[in-house]
């Protein structure tokens, strides 16, 4: 366990997930990294700046599965660190969660 792990309030697990992002307006697609209850890591092609709204959806037939939107802030971006191919950035941030069933 690395001390970034260590240090954390909120165990991160691994979880891999498609969303659609939408941030100041535009909407793009991002992919879970990993995820806890103080938040989640997302790797995505387009810039995001720290402190922007975020609200996520889950892309596709998840969103039977996961019947949720998230709502947050992006805590901090890390440009070129993503786990998509070169160019994909980062960002983690904290969320609230809002259902879409009725």
């Amino acid at each position: 366990m690395g001390i970034d792990q260590e240090r954390r309030q909120h165990p991160r697990s691994p979880h891999e997930l498609a969303f659609l992002c939408y941030i100041d307006g535009a909407r793009f697609e991002g992919v879970s990294v990993d995820v806890s209850s103080g938040g989640l890591f997302l790797s995505t092609t387009e810039s995001v700046r720290p402190g922007s709204m975020v609200m996520l959806a889950p892309k596709g037939d998840a969103i039977r599965h996961y019947p949720v939107v998230l709502f947050g802030r992006v805590t901090h971006s890390r440009p070129g660190k993503g786990s998509e191919s070169s160019g994909s950035e980062s960002c983690a941030g904290g969320a609230s969660t809002g259902s879409t069933s009725s």
